[in-house]
């Protein structure tokens, strides 16, 4: 008798199993989406001959869920920018004083408020080599 409850029990528990795992499933989960990549760089990829001065970087990006933003700016004379130069809101950075003659490399990683983040591509300019053209 022991060992027919046992099959029984053993039976059903087999069955609730296989039956629970083929009953779709309500998940009310809403699926987070990265921002967009960020684009319309200022100055524009490539610039020559930018001021030393009074450098601010812009670009525009938005999120396709429309959560807020904040932005990893990664600025220096690297062609594969690591140095990490602030963390803002906004869709600007200034920059202080730049050396003459030199190459900068810039990108900007966008993160939403879930976690989601795009990197941008690499963006440069190149400042005046002329000290009186400023």
């Amino acid at each position: 008798m022991k060992n027919q409850l046992f099959l029984l029990i053993c039976c059903v528990a087999v069955l609730f199993t296989t039956f629970s795992c083929m009953v779709p499933q309500n998940d009310n989960t809403i699926q987070n989406n990265p921002p967009n990549v960020p684009s319309s760089p200022s100055p524009v990829d490539g610039a020559k001959n930018l001021s030393r001065y009074n450098v601010i970087l812009s670009w525009e990006c938005s999120d396709p869920d429309l959560d807020p933003l904040t932005f990893e700016v990664y600025f220096g004379t690297d062609p594969t920018p690591t140095n990490l130069a602030t963390i803002t809101t906004q869709k600007s950075y200034s920059l202080g004083t730049l050396n003459l003659g030199t190459t900068y490399y810039w990108r900007i990683v966008a993160k939403d408020d879930k976690g989601a983040k795009t990197s941008g591509p690499v963006w440069r300019f190149t400042t005046t080599s002329c000290p009186l053209c400023q």
